[in-house]
């Protein structure tokens, strides 16, 4: 988000206490290599010399004085931890990709940080290293234990890595939860749209009674589960995720939808759908079988605990 990784860095460099510079165990360091307090620093290239060695001198950096014995079990301790140590003597630049990244992971974990920043590091690879790395990066969090602040713009990456989630804006906390909590109750439209997609309609809430109502739109009237703190008469705007958007008949919140565009994706179907009064929305249709085709019109419905609301200023 915008300026979310400044916010992070200013966090980041407020771990450590001022003076603390000899006690490289107790502050947060950089999957790229940037550690310290302050504005002290110190970045290693990803295509120095030999993989283990460059570890070495790295461990080395942890305090004044290790002993070889000690630095040489960090070492192995971090190769074995992101699974090279069968090219533990190659260069970077001979790795692969995927290999690189975990040589940067190593050089991180070496030192036993308390905090570790992983900032975007999976920006720059393809989309299936990228799911690839993404359980590594998972799975040393759970074996290393390592506090691990990761941030991302990709809405997957959080989502499927994170155990809390915030939503910066502007360098502000918009919400904060778990990632079921702030996909299915966004606390902001901000949020709601940053975190997947959504579907918007505006409307006026019709009728409010025990935390439930009736919203009126221009493609029909939504019944809404959760409405507290809204009030009769008042401008809204209903969401509702693509996933949420089922085809069939029901008995509330049904529309005549036609199909304006159909892509196919293999495990997923995904559709712009047109609703009376002209609003285009998206839903998807997970393993589809049924040829859906342009301009054929189905019944469509979304469930009244599947829509939130959000003010609206005209």
């Amino acid at each position: 988000v915008h300026d979310a990784e400044s916010a992070v860095e200013r966090a980041r460099r407020g771990l450590a206490p001022a003076g603390d510079a000899d006690r490289h165990a107790q502050r947060p360091v950089r999957q790229d290599g940037a550690h310290g307090g302050g504005d002290h620093r110190t970045r290693h290239r990803v295509d120095g010399g030999l993989t283990r060695r460059d570890l070495q001198a790295r461990a080395g950096d942890r305090a004044h004085a290790l002993a070889g014995d000690e630095r040489d079990r960090l070492v192995n301790e971090a190769l074995q931890t992101v699974r090279l140590e069968s090219v533990a003597d190659r260069r970077p630049s001979e790795l692969s990709g995927g290999q690189q990244q975990r040589v940067a992971l190593a050089r991180a974990l070496v030192i036993r940080p308390d905090v570790l920043l992983l900032d975007e590091p999976l920006s720059n690879l393809d989309a299936r290293l990228r799911l690839e790395l993404r359980e590594e990066i998972r799975r040393i969090h759970d074996q290393t234990h390592i506090t691990t602040l990761y941030v991302t713009h990709d809405q997957k990456e959080s989502l499927s890595m994170a155990d809390r989630i915030a939503v910066m804006r502007s360098g502000v906390v918009e919400q904060v939860g778990d990632p079921r909590a702030v996909y299915s109750k966004p606390a902001t439209r901000f949020v709601a749209d940053f975190i997947g997609e959504c579907n918007w309609l505006p409307g006026t809430i019709n009728a409010n009674a025990e935390g439930s109502c009736l919203v009126a739109t221009g493609s029909g009237q939504l019944e809404v589960r959760d409405a507290a703190g809204f009030n009769d008469r008042q401008p809204v705007w209903a969401g509702f995720r693509p996933e949420a958007v089922q085809f069939g008949i029901s008995q509330v919140n049904q529309f005549r939808a036609r199909v304006a565009q159909v892509t196919y994706l293999g495990e997923v179907e995904q559709y712009v759908l047109e609703l009376p009064g002209g609003i285009t929305i998206k839903a998807l249709d997970a393993n589809p079988f049924e040829v859906r085709a342009r301009n054929t019109e189905w019944p469509v419905h979304v469930s009244p605990r599947n829509v939130f609301l959000f003010p609206r200023s005209d």
